[in-house]
């Protein structure tokens, strides 16, 4: 992180026409570089270097089809990883840019592939169009929380309401999975889609999310919804004691693959918060040694529930702003004109102290409660064979 902010200072300090360059040779300059040059860029200077940021996704975008699992060398392995981190960033800077030709090719990339989906709603949701509703309302099934309250966000800026029940089934069970770091900015815009005042505070949060119920089903007799279930609200709904049994006595499960359980770990948010042998981000704690330390039960435990626990060093603050928003952030740094926040996608966000309402320590973890429903048994398995592989090689895999 203090690399990402040093880099970030430079870059401001030079000259447009000289960031300008160094993105159109891109190739020639570290992927670290340019994303920061990239994200230095004001939205009114974005027109001029928009074809070169086309290209640059598109070239980013299948060259990250090849999972670091596949690549031997622990340094190709963290250049594809650096890569993959800015093709994030040119996503998020098309998001920026007021010019259509950015949001037509964002359109289409969303259309044509599923792996950037989630990129691609928090680029879209940084300046939100009616074009891009159903987009955003899909933004609203992410597993991560991020991409979901940034949905909330932007769909409270646009007009347009469903007239249908499946987008409000989506923004109920995003609500309660949302919880305390952002369920009162979903309830707000429940409010603005269904024309109810629904209480709009964390301490009646509880009631809010059962009117909403109420309110689905009078409203859609016959339709469900995911959070009638007890289950968490993602796919497979598999329960703690089920995984257990797998990964502890079934052979499948004792033995998972370590090569699919890396490239699960890199393609999911888990990357973004943790370092696992120098590769990563150090928001999180490092798990390159986990697997020395505990028990494959403990280790279970912990990402399944990543709040039964929470060491001081890595507690949450909860932001509320005063236009509503509530971010669930890790504080990086604070001085007497602005904080910043460390987001839960591993992204940095920088807030002016005069638009924060309040600041409490959160009792819930950065981490999301789902992070296992998207997958198989198997898979679970080999991600956890994964974490169990670390190998501690010496002062670059310490943060």
């Amino acid at each position: 992180m203090y690399i990402q902010g040093l880099l970030a200072d430079v870059a401001t300090r030079l000259p447009m026409e000289e960031r300008r360059v160094i993105v159109q040779e891109w190739s020639t300059t570290m992927p670290a570089v340019v994303a920061a040059i990239i994200r230095s860029f004001p939205q009114s200077d974005l027109a001029g270097l928009l074809p070169t940021l086309i290209e640059l996704d598109g070239t980013l975008t299948s060259g990250a089809a090849v999972p670091a699992s596949q690549v031997d060398d622990r340094e190709a392995r963290e250049n594809r990883t650096d890569a993959a981190r800015l093709a994030d960033e040119v996503t998020l800077a098309l998001g920026r840019s007021a010019d259509r030709r950015a949001k037509e090719h964002l359109r289409v990339t969303f259309a044509e592939t599923t792996e950037r989906r989630d990129m691609i709603v928090r680029a879209l949701a940084q300046t939100p169009a009616a074009d891009d509703w159903p987009r955003l309302v899909e933004g609203l099934k992410s597993a991560d929380p991020a991409v979901s309250r940034a949905s909330v966000e932007a769909l409270l800026r646009l007009e347009t309401k469903p007239t249908d029940a499946t987008p409000f089934r989506l923004l109920i069970t995003a609500a309660q999975r949302l919880g305390d770091a952002g369920g009162v900015l979903a309830v707000r815009l429940h409010n603005q889609w269904a024309g109810l005042e629904l209480p709009t505070t964390r301490e009646q949060l509880g009631k809010s999310f059962e009117a909403q119920k109420d309110w689905f089903h009078q409203t859609f007799p016959g339709e469900t919804l995911a959070a009638d279930s007890a289950a968490a609200p993602a796919h497979h709904h598999w329960k703690f004691e089920e995984i257990l049994a797998y990964v502890t006595q079934n052979n499948r499960g004792r033995n998972g693959k370590v090569l699919r359980g890396r490239k699960l770990f890199e393609q999911s948010t888990c990357i973004k918060c943790h370092r696992f042998e120098g590769t990563g981000s150090g928001i999180g704690p490092d798990l390159t040694t986990l697997g020395k330390r505990f028990k494959r039960e403990d280790i279970l435990t912990a990402v399944y529930f990543p709040s039964r626990e929470i060491n001081d060093q890595y507690k949450s603050v909860l932001i509320e702003l005063n236009n509503g928003v509530v971010l669930t952030a890790m504080l990086a740094g604070q001085n007497k004109d602005e904080t910043t926040l460390l987001l839960p996608d591993g992204s940095e966000r920088k807030v002016a102290n005069s638009e924060i309402a309040t600041t409490q320590t959160s009792k819930t973890s950065i981490m999301p409660d789902a992070a296992l429903n998207e997958y198989e048994l198997d898979q679970i398995a080999d991600l956890l064979a994964f974490l169990e592989s670390g190998e501690e090689k010496g002062p670059q895999t310490q943060k």
